[in-house]
């Protein structure tokens, strides 16, 4: 292992060269230490995830404790698209009907005893199981006006008291469709309360937090300047006593710089007259994320993985559930106290069961820290993917920790606390390399590197000085894509002048619909083409850059595009961007020869058709550049693994399951209609899978006539268009097409900021773009020259 030392005084360096990350950096850094975090010998429970034996399409729903048994409520999923001879059409995973399920108290189930549930979809209930109190829904039965034709359109959610339906459909006022009908979709769950025989109820309807007390939801408080921010995590109970859980906290901020002031977790008392609800209340420790429970006595409630119990006054972490495959994104719908100390969590759809420690238990596993920072999209997937893995890893886990800048996670490196770094900034990577931060990753996980595992030229177009240092899980592909009725040589594309040249005379559509910036960010995020980076020197100032803000400055303003999106031609578009992340089309072609061929076979466009369907045929190229010869990769993040003796093991560990097991094995069309997937696969294996779903792949066109009009068009268009990609010619053309690609696109970074800003000021008349060329040359000479 490296000397720390070493690592410490290299990023002090690249901390001190770059002007952004010093605005954070005034305090001193923390002790650095190699050792991980681990689950902590004072928590209370164990927690042990219990194999219940449910079949496919299962799923838990709830679990009580009655008369020494326990009664589960379990979801099926997957049901058939008719219900009643009327049509619904299912969301594979979804749970719809329900059923009561009895086991004895090490979990065997009296299979006799199977009874339906009172509601057809029974999400909660009441902790005391004396009392018969239940939420629950009924599908909803509904007729458009525009078809006349009925359909299950979701559930009308209700309360069951003593077995009785109550008739008010609790569902929140905002959830109406555009025919004034309030549904809510299945798989809400919840968490009820009696209190002085008043009805409370915090209730997750689709990921958002609702609170319901007597007869009415309560309005959270709408965020002001000046007001803490906060977020309602649900409604958690005292001795009996309903209470709101929330996180409020302050922070300041100062462009990406953001920095929290304070944060603290309150419990806010509720009455049957509370109608909005207030943010004063009692604090308690734990910095809830969502999720909260109670067993008549104690509270309960979530902080990321761990579970937490309150009595009111005191917190205290009981169990830590991230070896359960439990992170912050996971659905807690229940926390039950058994008679026997055990207690019992459902999660995910599974059973945890966690047992009271006694003074000779410890527990040793450890868990490290990702660090994730200028992510492309949300952190949920990430996440899920982390709880998928710690919950088969062993005495490893990892937990995932979003950072507000480059600065902080920089930090976090110098205090050891990273294992993993998560990014779509390259450029920051590279800089990494340079610091010797991060470990080769044919070191870490050399399985990866075998013949045939990865897509070689992906793969390999990461690589520095011959060395792999970060890898992409998912990619799109991306170049320029053009009307083949008005290119006539591939060499137009060569160089940035043949391209400016081909569309200021063959293109005269292309400035009206495209801003002068999005122009700019199509071309110049290739940071390569103007430095080398051996040498560390740039050449903005030799006409290339100059050409390129003249080529630019031709575009529209927001004002002008909008206006141009309105007018009869403004959807025959000849030149843009091409994203591939399925086959390719069957009227799309790498070659011009070919695309011409093609053309031929056609019949004539009349004046104004050129652009549709019907004779529409295209030529995809790679953008022009004087450093690639082939087409852009993008990726929505990188995975790289910190060099650290300690962790380095567990992080190449999760880089083989993830890159080489956490595979989809079969591509289904209903799986990928309601689950997109997220571009091709780095494993080869999965993503031939994936593209080879398409061949002789045609399906009939024409939907349901039972769908919605609206529905049916939406169909009609998504099969028409999966046509066009289905055949051995479109599989072999997009392997062709993927073997080309040679770089990845760079996410922003300190080039391509100071480009950018004198690009501005050329747009808004400010300074010409001889001066933009000569300010930008030496504002990234002096960089670089830092750098070295």
């Amino acid at each position: 292992m490296k000397h720390f030392a070493k690592r410490i005084t290299a990023l002090l360096l690249l901390l001190l060269m770059t002007a952004s990350l010093l605005a954070s950096c005034s305090g001193e850094a923390e002790k650095s230490s190699d050792e991980p975090k681990t689950i902590a010998t004072y928590d209370d429970y164990v927690a042990n995830t219990i194999d219940f034996g449910l079949g496919d399409g299962e799923t838990l729903m709830e679990i009580i404790e009655i008369d020494g048994e326990l009664r589960a409520t379990v979801g099926i999923a997957d049901m058939d698209e008719d219900l009643d001879g009327i049509y619904r059409h299912p969301v594979p995973g979804i749970p719809y009907e329900t059923e009561h399920r009895y086991y004895n108290m090490e979990f065997a189930e009296d299979t006799s005893k199977r009874e339906s549930t009172i509601s057809s979809h029974e999400v909660a209930l009441f902790a005391d199981p004396t009392v018969d109190f239940v939420f629950g829904g009924e599908p909803f039965l509904y007729t458009q006006t525009e078809t006349g034709i009925p359909r299950y359109y979701g559930v009308l959610y209700h309360f069951y008291r003593d077995g009785q339906i109550m008739d008010e459909i609790i569902v929140p006022e905002h959830m109406v469709d555009g025919n004034n009908v309030r549904f809510a979709n299945y798989n809400a769950y919840a968490h009820l309360m009696l209190y002085e025989d008043v009805v409370y109820a915090g209730i997750n309807y689709e990921g958002v937090n609702s609170l319901y007390v007597n007869d009415h939801f309560v309005s959270l408080p709408n965020w002001t300047p000046g007001l803490p921010e906060y977020e309602y995590c649900g409604l958690i109970g005292i001795d009996g006593i309903p209470c709101a859980l929330v996180c409020a906290w302050e922070t300041t901020r100062d462009e990406q710089i953001v920095d929290t002031l304070w944060e603290e977790t309150r419990l806010i008392p509720l009455s049957p007259d509370t109608t909005e609800l207030s943010l004063e209340g009692t604090k308690i420790d734990g910095k809830a994320t969502g999720g909260a429970f109670s067993d008549g006595k104690y509270g309960y409630f979530m902080c990321g993985s761990e579970l937490w119990r309150t009595d009111g006054k005191d917190s205290k972490r009981i169990a830590d559930l991230i070896f359960n495959g439990v992170s912050e994104t996971s659905e807690i719908r229940s926390v039950r106290a058994l008679s026997d100390g055990r207690i019992l969590v459902v999660a995910d759809g599974k059973l945890l069961e966690l047992t009271g420690k006694d003074g000779n238990v410890t527990d040793d596993r450890r868990v490290f820290t990702v660090g994730v920072v200028n992510l492309y999209g949300p952190l949920y997937d990430l996440q899920l993917t982390f709880s998928k893995f710690n919950g088969i890893s062993g005495d490893v886990a990892f937990t995932v920790k979003e950072f507000d800048d480059k600065a902080s996670l920089n930090l976090a490196l110098l205090s050891g606390e990273i294992s993993i770094v998560i990014t779509r900034d390259q450029f920051m990577l590279k800089n990494y390399v340079n610091q010797d931060l991060l470990l080769p990753l044919d070191e870490v996980a050399p399985e990866l590197f075998e013949k045939g595992v990865l897509i070689e030229n992906i793969a390999d177009a990461t690589r520095i000085d011959g060395t792999c240092y970060y890898l992409p899980r998912h990619f799109d592909i991306r170049g320029g894509i053009t009307n083949a009725r008005i290119v006539e040589e591939a060499e137009n594309f060569e160089t940035h002048q043949g391209f400016y040249d081909f569309v200021n005379q063959k293109d005269p559509r292309y400035f009206k619909n495209q801003t002068k910036q999005s122009i700019f960010m199509t071309f110049a995020q290739d940071v390569d083409e103007w430095i080398d980076w051996e040498t560390n020197s740039c050449h903005f100032d030799d006409g290339s850059f100059e050409a390129l803000l003249d080529f630019c400055n031709q575009g529209s303003t927001q004002e002008e595009v909008d206006n141009y999106m309105y007018q009869s031609d403004s959807y025959i578009i000849d030149n843009s961007t091409f994203v591939l992340r399925d086959s390719v089309q069957s009227n799309f072609f790498a070659d011009v020869t070919d695309a011409k061929e093609y053309l031929e076979k056609l019949p004539a466009a009349k004046p104004g058709e050129e652009g549709l369907p019907t004779n529409d045929v295209r030529v995809i190229y790679p953008y022009p550049s004087s450093v690639h010869d082939g087409f852009e990769i993008f990726t929505p993040h990188y995975f790289a693994v910190v060099d650290n003796e300690v962790s380095r093991e567990a992080a190449g560990e999760f880089l083989k399951w993830h890159f080489l097991e956490n595979v989809v094995e079969d591509f289904t069309s209903a799986e990928l209609f309601y689950h997109p997937a997220e571009g091709f696969s780095l494993n080869k294996e999965e993503n031939d899978r994936y593209l080879s779903r398409n061949i002789d792949g045609f399906i009939d066109v024409t939907p349901d006539p039972a769908l919605p009009a609206d529905v049916q068009m939406y169909v009609m268009a998504d099969n028409m268009n999966h046509n066009m990609k289905c055949g051995q010619e479109q599989y072999e053309k997009t392997w062709d097409l993927i073997s080309r690609a040679d770089h990845f696109q760079y996410f922003r970074n300190e080039v391509f900021d100071v480009m950018l800003e004198e690009a501005r000021r050329v747009f808004y008349n400010a300074i010409t773009a001889k001066q933009a060329a000569d300010y930008v040359q030496n504002r990234i000479s002096l960089y670089l020259a830092e750098q070295s």
